[in-house]
């Protein structure tokens, strides 16, 4: 059994006057002094894929097709959040905390990539954050999910509901415009 007098000394330890350590806490603070024990660089773990629940432009495949350098369509399930409500930004919904029961409907996507993860937080600007859910999908299981939150000032918001199909058509009526697809 040790004793103080046969304990090697302990910095943080003995500048405190503590009482000696034991067991698994004098282990773990011999660990932290050792040389060894600060010499790695921290590295971050390793990318796992991750499935995304996307509730507004990125639920249109040319638009996500776009965003993340697709090369060809994405696979996206229908998916619904719980606890969430919307509001919009412009013509641009946001998912806000709600009540529990609340529910937003939206699509899943399994981002494959940690690159495809940064393509993401840059077309959702600093305005939004990324946040945990829980994502059902349509065969009804659940999974633990990644989303986009609202993270700037409420009072830039209005009431509204965001329409997929009113922004697929504007944007086509866009590419039109502007040259990038011909009407015939």
């Amino acid at each position: 059994m040790a004793t103080e007098e046969n304990q090697p000394p302990l910095e943080t330890h003995i500048k405190k006057n503590l009482p000696p350590l034991r067991g698994f806490a004098r282990a773990f603070f011999n660990a932290q002094l050792s040389p060894e024990a600060n010499t790695a660089p921290w590295q971050p773990p390793p990318f796992r894929k991750e499935l995304f629940f996307f509730y507004g432009t990125l639920m249109d495949p040319a638009t996500l097709t776009k965003v993340l350098n697709l090369t060809g369509p994405p696979i996206l399930q229908p998916a619904t959040v719980t606890g969430y409500h919307c509001k919009l930004w412009g013509p641009y919904p946001v998912l806000l905390d709600g009540p529990c029961g609340a529910k937003v409907k939206g699509v899943a996507f399994e981002v494959q990539s940690a690159e495809q993860v940064k393509l993401l937080q840059d077309y959702e600007t600093k305005r939004y954050r990324q946040a945990s859910c829980r994502i059902r999908l349509e065969n009804g299981s659940q999974i633990r999910g990644t989303t986009f939150v609202w993270n700037s000032n409420i009072e830039e918001l209005r009431e509204g509901a965001f329409d997929l199909k009113d922004f697929q058509m504007k944007s086509l009526e866009d590419s039109i415009a502007e040259g990038r697809l011909s009407g015939a």
